[in-house]
């Protein structure tokens, strides 16, 4: 039965003011109500309450023991609601609209209730009414107030009245999941992406960033268990799930299979895969030193792209010259630092006449200050240290300083960990700049009289690239960087690397060949650590420029963030989808409210209750949601797959039979 508990009381601006009449209920903040009216119902939405008891406070005052008045006290309640929506024909062709007319006066108004037959009617068509053109999921349930606890969920929420998104549309354009510490972010994001596992017929390249070692949880009923049974229930969906759990051990490396659809992959990066410039994104530098490291690169490329093959082999040369694009890898860029300590600090440092590759440096106008600068920061960002080791001379002994990457996620080529190995790349990189270059003097080096006899076993570590990585995303699987085991530093260089590789990589195509490759969604904890004032200014912040271009590319954010107002003002536009989660930081309060959101109601939501707008539902207006966590879906899932494994059992022994039946014992 329809629940009255009022009626129109009163208007003003855009307050509609409700008498309650139902001494039973108590109106609550986000509670929903509706208006019957001839062929439509009218939605309102509560955002306060007042109430008095209309009478001089002495007369209903009594001592212990003294009777009550004889008067009944009245009560006055009332409820302040907005205009939420209009369903118009509700009973043939129902159109969901913004109203633009308050309900007449007097009319009984009805509060929303699950338990209601009539409401979960109105329900179901807001659903339907609201929900975005294209292949839509359903990744939240309407609710009609807010439900502080589990049991109370049955009184708010229509699990039944979902609301449903194009995701593949939708992601390109931007997600921001705003909430404070326990409001259900994560669990939230996490539920998202197993509705979408479970229901789309379309891909998407999830690369879900896991700072906290939350997303690459394998447990039974953990988020990557949940996800790979939802991906096996979707038959339409045919794509993997892959871990890459990241560790500067070098024990335990290797893949496994989780299922047919999910491989967990632990191990390290190879440094050969990273690039100058992903070491300029996560150090943030400014473009005058880029170009300087750039320009120091790029004299000590050319050098060893000279070096004579008879003296070196080819295979050395490729370790820091890719073969296919002709540029430096990133163990170029480790043996910069191991060059100021080995050859620079003999060139003519403090000398008037300065000498051998160091002079070349000078040159162009690299001192020696700039360049133990960008040692430093090379050494810091990728987590190496240096080493001294004693090696034997013809004439006593010399020290020469070698890389360590025991600590370091970024594996290095074991010619920079071996002294023999590094002293006869270095021999021969001053004989080619001799030629190259005319240098006529070179320092006195101590490590130049040893007789070296390298022997180098392997010439590359770490198993796992970065090209790779983006490769997989690219083609529509879903990708989780626990980067949660290696310093912050270190996960910066790994996430921004593979980042830009995805950017760079659809840049450069046309319009109609990205719209054939499937979405990307880039999935961000700690959103403002990349897209704040201070940070997107960088014209290298990859971050910034997915969040201003990437919807031109199938790329969009999926940022996670405590403090909404803490990301750029103009990035922070960019983003077309918002979901509002409990927050009581009141500049975040006052943004949500500028955009349609009951600022009223935020403080006091339950986890993972909240609000939804964006543009592409068709009423455009913050929708009051309940946000399922990934292991409310695992019950389901799981009786699913048991009913599926029957289903397949059922098949088979039916072909079975058949063949037995036909005579086809061959056959089998």
């Amino acid at each position: 039965m329809p629940r009255e508990i009022g009626v129109v009381y009163s208007w003003k601006d855009k307050n509609i003011y409700i008498a309650i009449t139902n001494e039973e209920y108590q109106p609550g903040i986000g509670d929903l109500y509706y208006v019957k009216l001839p062929n439509r119902y009218i939605l309102l939405q509560v955002v306060g309450f007042e109430g008095e008891i209309p009478v001089n406070t002495a007369s209903i005052i009594r001592g212990p023991g003294q009777t009550p008045p004889l008067y009944s006290i009245q009560k006055t309640m009332i409820a302040r609601a907005e205009l939420f929506f209009e369903i118009r024909n509700p009973y043939s062709s129902p159109i969901v609209t913004n109203p633009n007319q308050p309900p007449p006066l007097e009319q009984p108004v009805y509060v929303l209730n699950p338990e209601d037959d009539e409401s979960q009617k109105i329900m179901k068509i807001l659903s339907e009414g609201i929900r975005s053109d294209g292949k839509t999921i359903p990744i939240a349930w309407l609710r009609s107030g807010i439900a502080p606890a589990k049991e109370l969920r049955k009184e708010k929420y229509f699990t039944k009245s979902t609301l449903d998104l194009d995701l593949s549309s939708t992601i390109p354009k931007h997600f921001l999941v705003a909430g404070q510490t326990g409001a259900g972010k994560t669990t939230c994001v996490m539920g998202l992406i197993v509705q979408w596992a479970q229901y789309s017929q379309e891909k998407i390249g999830w690369l879900i960033i896991d700072r906290h070692g939350e997303y690459g949880v394998t447990t039974p009923n953990g988020f990557v268990d949940v996800l790979s049974k939802a991906l096996k229930l979707n038959k339409k969906l045919n794509t993997f799930a892959r871990v890459y759990t990241f560790t500067t051990k070098t024990d335990k490396l290797g893949t496994n299979n989780l299922s047919d659809n999910t491989v967990i992959v632990r191990g390290n990066i190879d440094l050969s895969s990273i690039s100058l410039y992903d070491v300029g994104n996560a150090l943030d530098l400014s473009p005058d030193k880029i170009s300087d490291l750039e320009e120091a690169i790029e004299i000590l490329a050319n050098i060893i792209k000279t070096i004579d093959s008879e003296k070196i082999p080819e295979e050395w040369i490729n370790v820091f010259i890719d073969k296919e694009t002709d540029q430096p890898t990133g163990q170029l860029l480790a043996l910069l630092p191991l060059l100021v300590d080995n050859m620079f600090r003999y060139d003519g440092i403090g000398e008037r006449e300065k000498k051998g590759i160091y002079k070349i440096m000078l040159n162009a106008g690299l001192d020696i200050r700039k360049l133990r600068t960008y040692r430093r920061l090379i050494l810091s960002i990728l987590g190496l240290s240096k080493k001294n080791i004693v090696v034997k001379t013809k004439f006593g002994e010399s020290v020469v300083t070698v890389l360590d990457d025991s600590r370091s996620v970024f594996k290095i080529t074991p010619i920079l960990k071996d002294p023999l190995a590094l002293v006869k790349l270095m021999r021969e990189m001053i004989s080619a700049a001799k030629t190259q270059y005319n240098i006529d003097r070179i320092g006195n080096y101590p490590w130049r009289t040893i007789d070296e006899k390298a022997g180098i076993d392997r010439l590359l570590e770490g198993n796992i690239t970065i090209d790779k990585i983006a490769e997989k995303v690219n083609n529509g699987e879903i990708v989780v960087l626990d980067v949660s085991k290696i310093p912050v530093g270190q996960g910066d260089v790994v996430v921004m690397s593979i980042i830009r590789r995805l950017f760079e990589t659809r840049i450069g195509l046309g319009v109609d060949m990205i719209k054939q490759m499937p979405p990307i969604a880039i999935v961000s904890e700690e959103a403002p650590l990349y897209l704040s004032p201070d940070k997107v200014r960088s014209p290298y912040n990859v971050f910034a420029r997915i969040a201003r271009e990437g919807r031109k590319f199938g790329l969009g954010l999926v940022a996670i963030t405590q403090l909404a107002t803490q990301v750029e003002r103009q990035i922070l536009a960019n983003f077309n989808t918002i979901i509002s989660l409990r927050t009581k930081f009141v500049s975040d309060i006052n943004y949500f409210t500028s955009i349609g959101v009951p600022g009223e109601a935020l403080t006091g939501l339950g986890d993972r209750e909240g609000y939804l707008y964006t543009p592409d539902l068709r009423v455009k207006e913050p929708i009051p949601v309940y946000f399922p966590g990934y292991f409310e879906y695992a019950e389901q899932i799981n009786e699913n797959l048991k009913k599926l494994k029957k289903k397949i059992e059922k098949a088979e022994r039916k072909a079975l039979n058949e063949i037995f039946e036909n005579g086809g014992d061959d056959e089998i």
